[in-house]
């Protein structure tokens, strides 16, 4: 497992977790550029920056996950489960022909 955490402002935006390195590392270049390219956007140039702490990193995956539930059947092997909290959004892709197994995860703050 493998992923990355995002933060704008102080603030955590969102977060993508991929069950394998190969995966991530295929994605990773867009990810990167899409997620800077929102970050300069949307970066005052006067306010000062502090790092987000690990607590409030866990605290933001938690809390996404005990969101209510409900599932997208997109193909009979693609399954799209999706919870949702006053703080955000958790989207989690389950491969159906490896029992459920899921491929990726996807956090977004509201």
């Amino acid at each position: 497992m493998i992923g990355y955490v995002f933060a704008i402002n102080n603030k955590l935006n969102s977060a993508d977790v991929y069950a394998s390195g190969a995966l991530f590392k295929r994605f990773w270049p867009k990810l990167l550029r899409t997620t800077a390219i929102e970050a300069v956007a949307e970066r005052p140039a006067s306010e000062k920056t502090e790092t987000v702490s690990v607590d409030a990193i866990k605290d933001f995956l938690a809390d996404a996950e005990r969101g209510q539930e409900s599932t997208n059947y997109v193909t009979e092997r693609t399954h799209m489960i999706k919870r949702e909290t006053e703080k955000g959004l958790f989207f989690e892709t389950r491969d159906m022909a490896q029992a459920g197994a899921w491929v990726h995860r996807s956090y977004v703050a509201k």
